[in-house]
């Protein structure tokens, strides 16, 4: 039995009472580094300006570099980051079955650019960077294979398994009546309808998206109602629902920074960085006003002595009553004696350590030092990429890696996809290599430690060469390629190497026996020169 409208609405309140706390973290965090995103706690129109107490903008030019920098090296739109693999070590080894996955994996590349995918993870990546959490959602269009979303945080709602497996989401969001009833026609009720007929079209109306894992279904049905996960949207004004299916994996992907046992949402740099640019904002501020006035200081007229209050804002006059002043009658600024250099030397130190949670300098890298050589520096920066090591790898797990699988699925289903050469090869057999300068970073110790290994075996057989004999190279480059994802068409199969390795050692027995031949050639000829030599002479007759 399916779950009714109105336990949706009671879940999806329960669920938001327990997400207040982060909500108040959020706003905070996207004041100073996503202003267009300030509207968790505090309700915003479309374009409205953002806060005029925002004096400093390091959040906001952090928060980009990271969110663009993640995309570049992890999920670039200009080169391929994923590559596709097999578990089972026979298909490892099946040419034929080599080739089909770098055609599949350039095809599904392909249809991922094609898509609005890229154009989706940009802003995920500025919400991964910044807010407790980055929603994306994928869904079927009618025009297209599939097509993205990026889900505002303050309209999702999750839920984790005994697991830590986010299977939960509640979404709350508002349609317009012209974009109900685009997508729902009449289904979306009879008091949007009667709106559509009138063309009053920006009324809105609040729904819920409710998916969960369906407990109760038939299996091995490929019905919407027998699928892995309920899905339905629920009119929330009317309690009713007004569209009800399922999903074979949940079509919302969330990713999270740094997660504490314990707790659903995450913690980033934004969260961790949220001190400093409170702090940084309030010196800018100061800074700003203590400039104002250096460049128009309030001035000084007499009137005899001074009059309270004293104006000391920027071109403020005093009056004061008495004696002369010691300048005479002559108005006079008043300047006060401000410590520039040491402001914007605590400036700069406040900007520095927000930039540092951002990992901007690992994003920012300076080929211009002139005491190392470009590879040293790429290396460099390969080693700084290892910090990230934690959350690159929670986002494959949590974001890519589903939604590869699941853009496979679509394409398969779409008849889309290169025709499978093996029989009997599911989705369960097939595993995702990623080679984008980030994922392949996180790989880069254990190829560093081989690399070092082998360099002192070669160094050891300089002196005993049967060391080498100890190396199974074949094993060690076939590791090698894995651990850096080298494509496998760079690789010789097992069959041909063998073939390859055959033909060699035949010609160089061929090579040799014509050699043998060669010498025996050479023995018997100068064995019967040498008979020749030995045989008497005859005798001249005179």
């Amino acid at each position: 039995m399916s779950i009714s409208a109105k336990d949706i609405i009671r879940i999806k309140e329960d669920m938001k009472s327990k997400k207040n706390n982060f909500d108040e973290y959020a706003q905070q965090a996207a004041k100073f580094c996503l202003p267009s995103k300030a509207k968790i706690t505090v309700k915003k129109g479309e374009g409205e300006k953002v806060d005029t107490d925002l004096y400093d903008s390091t959040g906001i030019d952090s928060a980009q570099i990271l969110a663009a920098g993640l995309q570049t090296y992890l999920t670039s739109p200009y080169s391929q980051w994923f590559q596709i693999g097999f578990k089972k070590r026979e298909h490892q080894e099946n040419k034929e079955l080599q080739e089909w996955a770098v055609q599949t994996g350039e095809f599904v590349y392909d249809a991922l650019n094609s898509s609005n995918f890229n154009r989706n993870m940009a802003e995920f990546y500025r919400d991964l960077a910044v807010l407790p959490g980055a929603t994306l959602y994928k869904e079927k269009d009618p025009l297209e294979y599939f097509r993205f979303l990026t889900i505002p945080f303050d309209e999702v709602l999750i839920m984790q398994n005994s697991r830590g497996i986010i299977d939960t989401v509640y979404r709350t969001f508002e349609y317009n009546v012209y974009e109900a009833y685009d997508r729902w026609k009449e289904k979306a009720g009879s008091e949007i309808a009667e709106l559509w007929s009138k063309n009053k079209y920006q009324d809105k109306f609040d729904f819920v998206h409710a998916v969960a894992p369906r407990y109760e279904r038939r299996a091995g049905s490929k019905l919407a109602k027998d699928m892995p996960f309920y899905s339905c949207f629920v009119l929330e004004n009317k309690k009713t629902k007004i569209e009800e299916g399922g999903y074979k994996r949940n079509p919302y992907y969330i990713g999270r920074w740094g997660k504490i046992t314990g707790e659903t949402w995450g913690y980033t740099p934004a969260m961790i960085s949220l001190p400093d640019m409170l702090m940084l904002n309030k010196m800018d501020e100061t800074t700003v006003i203590a400039a104002e006035m250096a460049v128009a200081p309030p001035w000084m007229f007499p009137d005899e002595d001074f009059m309270r209050p004293m104006n000391m804002s920027a071109g403020g006059v005093n009056y004061r009553t008495g004696g002369p002043l010691d300048r005479g009658n002559m108005p006079y600024p008043m300047v006060s004696q401000s410590n520039f250099p040491i402001a914007t030397e605590m400036i700069d130190r406040r900007k520095q350590s927000i930039e540092k949670k951002f990992f901007v300098n690992l994003f920012m890298i300076n080929y211009g030092e002139k005491d190392k050589t470009a590879y040293e520096i790429a290396q460099q920066a390969q080693r700084h990429m290892l910090i990230l090591g934690a959350v690159i790898g929670d986002v494959i797990k949590e974001v890519l890696e589903p939604v590869l699988i699941d853009v496979m699925q679509d394409l398969y289903e779409a008849q889309q996809l290169p025709e499978v050469p093996v029989e009997g090869l599911s989705f369960e057999d097939i595993l995702f290599n990623y080679v984008s300068p980030l994922a392949i970073a996180q790989k880069a110790a254990k190829a560093q430690n081989t690399n070092a290994f082998l360099s002192i075996v070669m160094q050891m057989a300089t002196i005993v060469p049967s060391a080498l004999q100890k190396i199974d190279w074949d094993y060690a480059i076939d590791d090698l390629a894995k651990t850096q994802s080298v494509s496998p068409k760079i690789l010789v199969d097992a069959d041909k190497l063998k073939g390859i390795r055959e033909a060699e050692a035949k010609q160089k027995q061929d090579a040799n026996q014509v050699l043998m031949a060669q010498a025996a050639g050479d023995a018997m000829k100068k064995v019967g020169e040498g008979g020749q030599a030995m045989m008497p002479k005859p005798e001249v007759k005179k």
